[in-house]
């Protein structure tokens, strides 16, 4: 999500902060990871809800389970350790950007990623749903179907090189 977070914005209007963005695509599951490590057998559960749900909707099976989502301690987590405001709203809002007043760009620009990292099978990920991105999204982001087929492209030529050398 990282590098598709960086892509996505370098073909954006907000290409100046890319590398703020590939830091925020980097960090916007923390609360996943903390989930993952520390709480394994929930993790397991989580999972398996998810896995039955025809809606795929993992917020609700981590509230079910946990009784937080991974938002939630996420946020938790990036505040404690002093993380700027933008990236702490990522964090937190990544699946509903129409919840934060703040960071609108920076949120839609992850919630993108997330869904195309999703959606090309990169990266490593338990959940395969993928969201609808509200319109508004788009025109917010002056992302227009030319220009999304010309950031799928880029981020297949990144992951090319990337992986070259891994084989």
């Amino acid at each position: 999500v990282a590098i598709i977070s960086k892509v996505i914005c370098e073909n954006t209007i907000y290409y100046s902060k890319s590398e703020e963005l590939y830091f925020a695509g980097l960090l916007h599951d923390l609360g996943s990871y903390v989930i993952k490590q520390y709480f394994k057998n929930d993790y397991v559960i989580i999972n398996n809800l998810v896995k039955a749900d025809k809606q795929k909707r993992l917020l609700l099976a981590e509230k079910k389970v946990l009784g937080v989502t991974h938002q939630e301690i996420g946020t938790f987590y990036a505040k404690k350790i002093g993380l700027p405001k933008s990236i702490i709203n990522v964090i937190r809002h990544h699946h509903y950007v129409d919840s934060s007043m703040e960071d609108k760009y920076q949120i839609s620009i992850v919630m993108i990623a997330n869904n195309l990292a999703k959606g090309m099978k990169i990266g490593s990920t338990d959940n395969f749903y993928i969201e609808l991105i509200p319109n508004w999204v788009w025109r917010y982001l002056q992302i227009d179907q030319t220009k999304y087929y010309e950031i799928v492209a880029t981020i297949q030529d990144r992951f090319e090189v990337a992986t070259a050398f891994t084989k």
